[in-house]
């Protein structure tokens, strides 16, 4: 998990940006679960019940995000036990709530797509694409040594800026990748909103 680069101050840098797969894997389940309360006419009865799903999405994305917060307490943890020290713990905890914000616009990205798709292999393209992005921004090697295809891809993925950030708020160097990266976090949660109203407007046309 460590972000740190100096010798004796944990593991690798290259180990924190897995993290973005992490948080990917923690935020999905709720459109899992989402699916099965469509699926079952749960929703359907919720919303005839109390007029509106936003309690239903509500708990859905709070889970997401508890879930989120404990597969980072247990990295931090880890790495604490094995040596792990940030440059800043001020700047480890910014870097906590940055991925808490990943964490909140893959969560409700995933329950949008489980709403009104109704299919968990759509559902399910929600994760894929993260995992699939992840592996374009340094996870395993710095950009600049990746394959000439492979940094291209890098280089325009969003995911690198928000990793790049995360590094930059940990050691305590100059936020370079801040702007891009909080850009790119406000469209994705401001995407995710939009979509969840989207989805539920659509359920309550055709169900």
């Amino acid at each position: 998990m460590a972000l740190g680069r100096n010798a004796g101050r944990g593991p690798p840098p290259q180990e924190a940006p897995a993290w973005p797969q992490l948080i990917g894997s923690d935020a999905w389940p709720p459109g899992a679960r989402c699916l099965l309360d469509v699926s079952s006419g749960y929703l359907d009865r919720l919303r005839l019940a109390h007029g509106t799903a936003t309690p239903f999405l509500m708990g859905a994305v709070i889970a997401a995000l508890v879930a989120v917060i404990i597969g980072m307490f247990t990295t931090i943890v880890g790495a604490v036990l094995i040596g792990y020290r940030p440059q800043s713990w001020a700047g480890a905890a910014a870097m906590i709530v940055l991925m808490l914000v990943l964490g909140l616009g893959i969560a409700l990205l995933s329950v949008a797509v489980a709403i009104r798709s109704g299919s968990a292999t759509s559902t399910n393209l929600v994760t894929l694409a993260v995992f699939g992005l992840s592996f374009f921004t340094g996870v395993f090697a710095p950009v600049d040594e990746l394959a000439g295809w492979m940094r291209v891809i890098a280089t325009v993925n969003p995911l690198t800026h928000v990793v790049d950030t995360a590094r930059q708020l940990e050691s305590g160097a100059t936020l370079s990748a801040a702007p891009i990266a909080l850009a790119a976090l406000s469209a994705l949660v401001v995407a995710g909103v939009a979509a969840c109203v989207l989805a539920v407007n659509h359920a309550r046309r055709n169900r």
